[in-house]
């Protein structure tokens, strides 16, 4: 569906240094499309013609141009998703229980560089700053987490963000959407593929399987709808990050345990692929 372009650039010198950077071409998207992360991050991923796989861990960025640094806080592509369906093709067949493969969208960039000195801002008050977030897939092959975290703002400053946030779990919303096995109606020992649609009065998970179609869905947050009011003017401009992450004595009992999977996640043995990204206005 879509063409890679890779480039690898490579520096070691500080946290605000950006190690690697490959070109992505998204379909519906014209301008170029850049995965940005850390120095380390070349330990954990791998890059092919139309996505990448998150291997063992690790964290990535989707940026708006190359530099081989954090100083521009405007290195971040920000996605207008309001009113657009964002798709990609997923495999979690290797993400076990108790591990998270995540793909969610913040407010990017922070009010500065933070701790790490790359500008990331959550709903979580990672990196030491506040910002809005939308988590569209958190996510192993047991289950799917969805949640939207809004957030007060300050003189121009986002300050006291909802952590908790207003959620939907695959698993609460329909036992039989989505799980390891063929009595499933999404098969997670397959790849398949999710959309995500979000405006001012709703947010929507759909996947498939072996086919393009809407018939199975989960709402975000599906009886608050101030919540969703609130988080209107905030997607224009979010940033995607993808992460591999858990295990050890990380409780992951809120996204897998209504499922009574038995959270054994070594996280060395866990990988995530993404691939096939697509934004576009209609179903």
């Amino acid at each position: 569906m879509i063409t890679t372009h890779i480039m690898l650039c490579l520096t070691a010198f500080g946290l605000s240094d950006a190690a690697y950077f490959h070109n992505l071409t998204i379909a519906g998207v014209d301008d170029e499309v850049w995965i940005v992360g850390p120095p380390w991050l070349q330990d954990y991923l791998e890059v092919f013609d139309g996505g990448f796989t998150l291997r063992g861990g690790g964290s990535l960025h989707f940026a708006r141009k190359a530099a081989d640094n954090f100083s521009d806080p405007d290195i971040y592509y920000q996605f207008n998703l309001r009113g657009r369906f964002f798709e990609y093709t997923v495999d979690l067949s290797r993400v076990e229980c108790g591990c998270n493969a995540a793909g969610y969208f913040t407010d990017m960039p922070g009010a500065g560089g933070g701790d790490s000195g790359d500008w990331y801002c959550d709903a979580n008050f990672i990196n030491s700053q506040w910002c809005p977030e939308m988590d569209t897939l958190e996510s192993n092959k047991y289950a799917i987490s969805s949640a939207l975290h809004n957030c007060e703002k300050v003189n121009e400053t986002w300050v006291d963000c909802d952590r908790i946030g207003c959620s939907t779990n695959s698993f609460l919303s329909d036992k039989t959407l989505l799980g390891p096995g063929e009595e499933f109606t999404i098969n997670t020992e397959r790849p398949f593929r999710i959309s995500h649609y979000q405006d001012v009065g709703e947010a929507m998970v759909f996947l498939s399987q072996d086919g393009y179609d809407y018939d199975n869905y989960f709402m975000i947050c599906e009886h608050d709808p101030d919540y969703h009011r609130a988080m209107g003017d905030i997607y224009t401009s979010m940033v995607f990050t993808a992460s591999l992450w858990g295990g050890g004595d990380i409780d992951m009992s809120w996204l897998d345990g209504a499922t009574g999977c038995k959270e054994e996640c070594n996280l060395a043995n866990n990988y995530v692929t993404f691939s096939d990204f697509l934004i576009k206005t209609s179903p």
